[in-house]
């Protein structure tokens, strides 16, 4: 009963057409245009045509993805240029950490409106990282939505989702001991404990050197000399310590040519942490467009 139950669910459940070449052709155009710019450069600097010709052959792929997402599947181009301009901008990102080694910070005597300084050039590029990859992960997500697709299907579609969404409302008023459907208030207290556990994570020091200054002791003739041979005691130095956190570790690596690095050590210290919690917000909210 219950592999009947699910089978017939998953029967229900509006699907849109051609799911896969809404998630492929994206990543397949980002990838042909992030690496025609490299191809077009390396071939035209070592008078390759061999690259160019391969450059040229990436960018007629990229414009074949948008004519099959625009004309062949006939999707606006709204979701076209956030999509696919998505994709490609984040993957030229990773491209470029991983083949360049001298991404470097303006300095800090240099003033203009595209200056971008260590503070707070580091904390906007991997704000603008963590939106665009939950933006993207959304599109994922619901690509085999049958919203997708124009057809006259999609009205029957959303006219079943308001009805699904209705009767899961209706629900909701019979577990009134419950927060946001199933939830229940511990819960919602622990997420905020451990957003504040992360957050102190990341900026409490992950590397810590001690140094230690010795004193300086004035021997002013040779009776002091011959005392201070003689004694034993212990001298009483000067101590201080320097810690560095995961910011000050992603800054170390870019000044150090490490790119590749320091995008591993921001993406798990930086842009995964608050996408999990946000995760974690979602099912603990369970909106309408959640499942049981």
């Amino acid at each position: 009963l219950v592999s009947c139950s699910e089978s017939s669910d998953d029967e229900d459940k509006p699907r849109a057409p051609h799911a896969f070449r809404r998630k492929a052709l994206p990543v397949i155009y980002g990838m042909a245009t992030s690496m025609s710019g490299i191809v077009f450069a390396t071939g035209t600097a070592s008078a390759d045509m061999r690259l160019v010709s391969a450059g040229a052959v990436l960018l007629v792929l990229a414009v074949l993805c948008a004519w099959d997402w625009l004309w062949r599947l006939e999707l606006p181009l709204s979701s076209w240029g956030a999509v696919f301009q998505g994709f490609a901008t984040s993957l030229r990102v990773i491209q470029g950490h991983a083949v360049f080694r001298d991404f470097r910070w303006d300095p800090s005597d240099v003033h203009g409106l595209l200056v971008v300084y260590k503070f707070p050039g580091l904390q906007m590029f991997m704000l603008g990282m963590f939106v665009m990859f939950v933006s993207l992960q959304f599109y994922l997500y619901t690509s085999d939505w049958k919203e997708w697709s124009d057809d006259e299907d999609a009205v029957t579609a959303v006219a079943f989702t308001e009805s699904r969404e209705t009767r899961k409302a209706e629900s909701l008023d019979e577990a009134s001991g419950k927060l946001c459907r199933g939830s229940s208030l511990f819960q919602w207290l622990l997420l905020p404990v451990c957003m504040i556990c992360i957050v102190i994570g990341t900026h409490i020091p992950l590397i810590q050197t001690e140094f230690t200054l010795p004193d300086v002791t004035w021997l002013h003739d040779a009776a002091a000399i011959e005392r201070f041979e003689a004694s034993h005691e212990p001298g009483i130095g000067h101590r201080f310590t320097d810690g560095d956190s995961y910011i000050d570790v992603i800054t170390w690596l870019y000044d150090r040519r490490l790119p590749c690095s320091a995008l591993v050590v921001s993406y798990n210290a930086m842009i995964l942490p608050p996408l999990q919690f946000l995760l974690f917000f979602l099912i603990l909210l369970r909106p309408s467009f959640i499942p049981d």
